[in-house]
């Protein structure tokens, strides 16, 4: 299910492995940050949009469980999209 911001990570929870889906095709630079709650940059990666409406990637080190706060950019446009995740 689409949230309202118009973006959804599933499984929510996540363990390692994170499907962004968007409401809409996106197309471009686009950049994936998981930040913790204090808002502490824990991951980031970059990947190239084209048309597509979902977006898979396995986390690089699996963080502590807890709560933290999964964004995407787009670089060319700004449009950023943001979502509270649960890490197991």
């Amino acid at each position: 299910r689409i949230s309202s911001n118009g973006f959804n990570i599933q499984p929510n929870p996540v363990t390692d492995e994170v499907r962004i889906q968007f409401g809409q095709p996106v197309s471009g630079n686009m950049q994936v940050e998981l930040r913790n709650g204090q808002g502490m940059l824990i991951e980031n990666h970059r990947f190239i949009a084209m048309n597509q409406s979902t977006h898979n990637f396995r986390l690089n080190r699996k963080p502590a469980a807890g709560i933290y706060f999964l964004s995407t950019v787009n670089l060319q446009t700004g449009k950023k999209f943001s979502e509270k995740i649960i890490i197991r």
